[in-house]
């Protein structure tokens, strides 16, 4: 499991900036979570990050700032979608228009689409996992400066390397 906590910016809220901070785990199973809290308030707070007046974390820069509330947006609790990766992103296309979720409109959308059905499966009848792509937790865990894990990215044929040496050890505990 990977952990990670970071000072994003500070954001303006009734005259006065206040930190915005988030937490991020990426856990065995492959799932990222992420909370954020300012002013107290502490759950999903990405539209903190909405507002022309916020000030990045110390070493961190607006266009970081920005990639990270859309990476938050995107793969937070990347096992539950309710579609597969092409239904997943005919519902973003559709969601540029339509920014409030409707599950009932989102099916006729699909259906229009031809795309309520697609390989056998039917949209919303179960949770799907989505693997967080690995330049995204590079981004997160080894880019924004913060408290925490870091990720590392091996090749399989760096890795079948490494086994392959002598001076390599494998403890089991």
């Amino acid at each position: 499991m990977l952990r990670k906590d970071i000072n994003i910016a500070k954001a303006l809220y009734g005259g006065r900036y206040y930190n915005v901070k988030v937490h991020i785990t990426f856990d065995d199973d492959g799932v990222l979570h992420i909370t954020g809290n300012c002013k107290g308030c502490s759950s999903q707070i990405s539209n903190m990050l909405d507002d022309d007046d916020i000030i990045p974390g110390n070493g961190i820069t607006m266009a970081q700032v920005l990639r990270f509330k859309l990476i938050w947006e995107r793969w937070h609790l990347n096992d539950m979608r309710a579609g597969d990766q092409v239904q997943e992103a005919a519902v973003r296309e559709w969601r540029v228009d339509h920014p409030r979720y409707e599950y009932d409109e989102v099916c006729m959308y699909l259906a229009e689409q031809g795309l309520l059905i697609h390989d056998g499966y039917r949209y919303g009848t179960k949770w799907l996992k989505e693997e967080v792509p690995a330049e995204v937790l590079n981004f997160i865990f080894n880019t924004l400066p913060g408290e925490g894990d870091s990720f590392c990215q091996m090749s399989e044929a760096d890795l079948l390397h490494l086994l392959a040496t002598e001076d390599f050890n494998l403890e089991v505990i």
